[in-house]
C-alpha cells in the first residue's frame, strides 16, 4: 500500500481512481453538499448523537454512502447502467461542520492491487480521530517489526468524530470502539511522559528571505530546493504546531510580545537521496529537510525567534497490545 501525504482532495481521489492505495492525512477542503433529497438520510446514517464524540459505521455500508461517493467523485461512473461503484473499497474518516460532511482521511486500494485492503490502519485512525501529529503517537512493542505490525492492524468500517470534543474524550471513545465493537486486542490511551521538546522563545522580528514579504517563512533544512512548495497560512500558534509536525519534534510556544495576525509559510521538500555532509552530521537530502536542528536554525534566521532544547513532561497517545 502506498501512503500519500499533503495532497489536495482532488489529487487523492485521482490516486484512488487510478487503483493506488491511499492514506491521506492532509487538510482537504469540505466536500460538496450532497443533493437535498438524500442529505437527511446521509446525516441519519453518519451523524453523531448528542454527547457522542466518535462513531464507527461497520460494513455493509448503507446505500446512501454510494450516492455520497458519486457526488464527491469517490466512485467511477462508466457508461453503464447502473454505474459501477468503487467507493466501498475506500474507507472514510469524516467529521461534521454544521450540516456539511468534511472528509478528513481515506484509505483503500483497487481490487487488482496486490496489497489490496479496504480497511483503515490503526495508527492512521488514531492520528486522524485524535488530531495529533504522528510523533505524538507512541506504540508499545519489543521490536520495530512488532510496533509496525501493531500500527498496521486493520480497522474495519468508516469513522466519524467530533473535532470539538476534548482530546481525552476522543481517545476514550476510540479505545472503547476498537475493543468492544471492532473486537481488536488493543488499547489506546493518553499518557504523560518526559520527552525532548523545542521551546520557541523570544520576540518575533520578521527577516524574510529575498523576494519574500514580511510574514512569509520558508520552512526547509539544508537549502530551499527547487519545485513548488506546499503553502499554508495561519497565526503564530498554528505555524508552530505545523512546524512541530514537519520536524517530528514537539514545539512549545513561549513566544513573547506582539504577534502577527497572520503568517504564511512554505514547506520545501526535495526528491531523491542527494548526500549532504555538514560538520559532524550526515543526512540524505530528504531527511535534512525535516531535521529539527537544521529547520529550527533556518526558521530562527527568518523570524528572530530562539529554539531551545529541553526535557519536559508531555502528553502522548499510547497504542499498546492487550493480551
Amino acid at each position: 500500500m502506498v501512503v500519500l501525504k499533503n495532497l489536495t482532495f482532488g489529487v487523492a481521489v485521482a490516486a484512488v481512481l487510478a487503483g493506488v492505495g491511499v492514506g491521506v492525512a492532509c487538510r482537504p477542503a469540505p466536500v460538496t453538499d450532497p443533493p437535498a433529497d438524500w442529505k437527511a438520510e446521509f446525516r441519519k446514517a453518519y451523524g453523531l448523537a448528542d454527547g457522542q464524540v466518535v462513531r464507527q459505521i461497520p460494513r455493509p455500508f448503507p446505500r446512501v454512502r454510494e450516492q455520497f461517493g458519486f457526488a464527491n467523485k469517490l466512485q467511477r461512473q462508466p457508461q453503464t447502467d447502473p454505474p459501477k461503484p468503487i467507493g466501498n473499497e475506500i474507507a472514510l474518516i469524516l467529521n461534521w461542520q454544521g450540516d456539511r460532511p468534511n472528509i478528513r482521511g481515506m484509505m483503500g486500494s483497487a481490487p487488482d492491487d496486490p496489497n489490496y485492503t479496504n480497511d483503515l490502519h490503526l495508527d492512521y485512525v488514531t492520528q486522524i480521530v485524535t488530531g495529533v501529529h504522528p510523533h505524538q503517537i507512541e506504540t508499545t512493542g519489543p521490536r520495530h517489526r512488532d510496533r509496525r505490525q501493531l500500527n498496521q492492524t486493520p480497522v474495519p468500517g468508516d469513522f466519524v468524530f467530533d473535532p470539538a470534543a476534548p482530546l481525552a474524550d476522543r481517545v476514550a471513545a476510540l479505545d472503547r470502539i476498537l475493543r468492544d465493537e471492532c473486537k481488536l486486542p488493543v488499547r489506546v490511551r493518553l499518557e504523560t511522559v518526559v520527552r525532548p521538546v523545542l521551546v520557541a522563545e523570544g520576540r518575533y522580528y520578521p527577516k524574510p528571505r529575498p523576494g519574500r514579504e514580511a510574514g512569509h517563512i520558508d520552512v526547509f533544512g539544508h537549502k530551499p530546493p527547487g519545485g513548488r512548495p506546499i503553502e499554508y497560512s495561519g497565526d503564530m500558534a498554528e505555524f508552530l504546531a505545523d512546524l512541530s509536525g514537519w520536524m517530528g519534534m514537539r514545539v512549545v510556544d513561549a513566544v513573547e510580545g506582539p504577534r502577527p495576525a497572520k503568517l504564511r509559510w512554505s514547506q520545501h521538500l526535495r526528491e531523491g537521496g542527494e548526500s549532504i555532509d555538514c560538520d559532524d552530521f550526515h543526512w540524505r537530502s530528504d531527511e535534512a529537510d525535516h531535521d529539527w536542528r537544521m529547520v529550527s536554525w533556518t526558521v530562527a534566521d527568518q523570524t528572530g525567534l530562539r529554539f531551545r532544547l529541553e526535557d519536559r513532561p508531555v502528553e502522548v497517545v499510547r497504542i499498546e497490545p492487550v493480551k
